[in-house]
């Protein structure tokens, strides 16, 4: 019988390598976009497009928890922004169902997800604050 401080040893270097190959393709997916670019804080912002959707802190909070919680044992978490509010409508009860949430949390999850789509959307769709040569000086 195998130690068990050997799982990673050379009888499963196919693991090994799997496990690189899934390393580099998140690093690889997600580039250099932060955490907060993939699942933005639930701050004031986000708060009040909740509140104009009836949504709560507590629910934003649970669904950010969730998302960055339990999305991830399975896979790597998508940026909020990559799918569109329908897409997202999809995905997220099947994926509620695989993971076995119970419906609060499937509402939770989805209630985050939208409303930091909807941040998310807002920022892309914002202009650039002027640069510095834009700003007009005073005499």
């Amino acid at each position: 019988m195998k130690k068990a401080s050997r799982t990673l040893g050379v009888e499963n270097e196919p693991l090994r390598w799997f496990a690189s190959l899934a390393t580099l393709l998140t690093l690889t997916t997600i580039g250099c976009m932060s955490l907060e670019e993939m699942a933005p804080s639930v701050d004031d912002r986000l708060v009040r497009l909740g509140e104009r959707q009836m949504l709560d802190t507590q629910t934003l909070i649970r669904g950010r928890e969730i998302y960055l919680n339990r999305c991830i044992s399975c896979h790597n978490i998508e940026p909020v922004g990559r799918y569109t509010r329908e897409q997202w409508e999809f995905i997220i009860p099947d994926m509620a169902r695989e993971s076995n949430l119970d419906d609060q949390q499937e509402h939770d999850l989805l209630s985050y997800i939208l409303i930091a789509k909807a941040f998310t959307d807002e920022i892309a769709a914002s202009p650039p604050p002027p640069s510095a040569s834009e700003i007009p000086q005073s005499p």
